[in-house]
């Protein structure tokens, strides 16, 4: 499987979004391959543009709709896709619509 969209975005140093950042962490605490470093250094500069003691946690604490049922949930109780950026809840499983795997 190709690399998920995260890593490119990162190796291009456009500045990342909240949403992106999550992604990019996510994709990292799963084992995901960063041999340069780029994707943990747009997240960490995505996290030190926004303010608060732990915007990581704080972002994780919004709501958000589940691009599937639009129920919502606290973006830490739903899964993410690190290729398209889909927001999902568990009860969709783990596989995206555009073939990579939702983490979360």
């Amino acid at each position: 499987m190709t690399p998920p969209r995260i890593v490119a975005l990162a190796r291009s140093a456009a500045p990342l979004s909240p949403l992106q950042a999550v992604a990019g962490t996510l994709w990292l605490a799963a084992g995901g391959a960063d041999e340069d470093g780029a994707v943990k250094r747009a997240v960490d500069a995505c996290w030190a543009a926004e303010s608060g003691d732990d915007p990581y946690w704080d972002y994780l604490a919004t709501r958000m709709q589940c691009d599937v049922c639009a129920e919502r949930f606290k973006l830490e109780n739903l899964a993410l896709c690190p290729n398209c950026f889909r927001v999902g809840c568990y009860a969709h499983g783990r596989a995206c619509a555009c073939g990579h795997v939702m983490l979360g």
